[in-house]
């Protein structure tokens, strides 16, 4: 019988989906009972509630590990800087009134929802096929509004703005 290898560590395309996968069961804006309501309008029979990917993925409760604690130190640098890289953090509107806010880096990926209580989940390449839940952690709002304002300066930067667009010929 042919079994699949137990994997040590995400590839990361696959945290990276995985990422997509939360962050869409996060920031779904929509009122439980429209869910609920476009669910049995498309003839769906089983009253269960439907499975989201959020409580499939397990979770581990501590962040003492070591890739954990580095890449809690790369999401802080990253909140820091003056200017992010294009696409390495995005913010937007969310469930609940908050903000879901998505970090990425080398090894890691952050997504979280602003909303209280905030829910904030890191998958780091080490740590395969679970969340690290990072949502009690001390300074976690101040990171959260940091990475906030750190999404709007990981923008591109607009069109530059000539002061003389078309240069003049000298009179003679």
């Amino acid at each position: 019988m042919l079994t699949a290898p137990s994997r040590t560590s995400w590839a990361k395309a696959i945290r990276r989906r995985a990422a997509d996968w939360l962050a869409i069961d996060l920031a779904d804006t929509r009122d439980p009972y429209d869910i609920e309501f476009d669910r049995l309008n498309w003839g769906d029979t089983d009253l269960e509630p439907s499975v989201r990917f959020v409580d499939l993925l397990p979770r581990a409760p501590a962040p003492d590990h070591p890739a954990v604690v580095r890449a809690l130190r790369e999401v802080w640098l990253l909140a820091a800087a003056a200017h992010p890289p294009p696409g390495s953090v995005r913010a937007r509107q969310a469930a609940g009134g908050g903000r879901l806010v998505r970090a990425g880096g080398d090894g890691w990926s952050l997504v979280t929802n602003t909303a209280e209580p905030a829910l904030a989940l890191l998958l780091v390449d080490d740590l395969a096929d679970m969340a690290v839940d990072i949502s009690g952690t001390d300074g976690l709002p101040r990171l959260l509004d940091a990475l906030t304002a750190a999404a709007s300066r990981a923008l591109p930067p607009g069109p530059a703005k000539l002061k003389n667009p078309i240069p003049r010929r000298p009179r003679r």
